[in-house]
């Protein structure tokens, strides 16, 4: 299928891309929006969110803290703000999108989104090929992965 992509969604893969160039520097801490680790600030975010963070036992925070220190950390919301240069968080970026369709049928550019079932909220961007790019879970960076082998529920354009 051939189709315009639209100026703002070249404008998406093209920051999303410049953040997978960064990936090193960067680390995932469910909360963040694109903060420098330090000890306080993994503390600050750690117990701004309690009943996320109570599933990890005292030896994995000290591996998720060494992981985060020093790097720039952001949620999968975060990742998205730094794509599109908005701030929302992943359920209002979906519910902000237009075209809203199957994730097999989203354009280059466009947001994906899923809820896992019911089990929580996880936004992402479509890549074009098939492929996506989003910043999935403590001790991971930034990853591209197959659209069509993750749960994504539905995707839709994001008029910033």
């Amino acid at each position: 299928m051939i189709y315009n992509i639209p100026d703002k969604n070249v404008t998406y893969i093209a920051r999303a891309r410049q953040l997978w160039s960064e990936r090193d520097d960067i680390a995932y801490l469910y909360g963040a929006k694109g903060q420098r680790c330090t000890d306080a600030i993994f503390e600050q975010l750690w117990n701004a969110e309690p009943s996320y963070f109570k599933k990890y036992n005292s030896n994995q925070k000290a591996q998720i803290k060494s992981f985060c220190m020093g790097k720039r950390l952001m949620d999968c919301s975060g990742f998205i703000n730094e794509c599109v240069g908005d701030f929302k968080y992943s359920t209002a970026y979906i519910e902000s999108c237009t075209n809203v369709t199957s994730p097999d049928k989203t354009k280059d550019g466009d947001l994906l989104y899923t809820t896992f079932g019911g089990k929580g909220r996880h936004i992402g961007i479509d890549l074009g090929h098939g492929f996506f790019m989003h910043c999935p879970s403590e001790m991971h960076s930034i990853e591209i992965g197959v659209i069509a082998d993750y749960p994504w529920e539905r995707g839709g354009t994001y008029e910033c």
